[in-house]
């Protein structure tokens, strides 16, 4: 680098690099699991996200299991 650059401003300019590799690299892992758990609900004609409640699932209410919301 140029010499008459203070050692402490070429070291800061690496370190704001650095943080931006960082942010963007946190970004594109957050889309990419963002768009993995939505393959169903943005690719399958008529998907959706499948319901985990207590009152949707046929072995609970086998079991006698109601959603907690439902029940008084």
């Amino acid at each position: 680098m140029a010499k008459n650059i203070p050692t402490f401003l070429i070291f800061a300019l690496q370190k704001r690099k650095n943080r931006m590799k960082t942010a963007l690299l946190a970004i594109l892992i957050v889309g990419i699991c963002f768009v993995l758990l939505g393959v169903k609900v943005l690719f399958i004609k008529g998907g959706k996200f499948p319901s985990h409640h207590a009152h949707s699932s046929p072995e609970l209410r086998r079991r006698g299991v109601g959603c907690a919301t439902h029940q008084r």
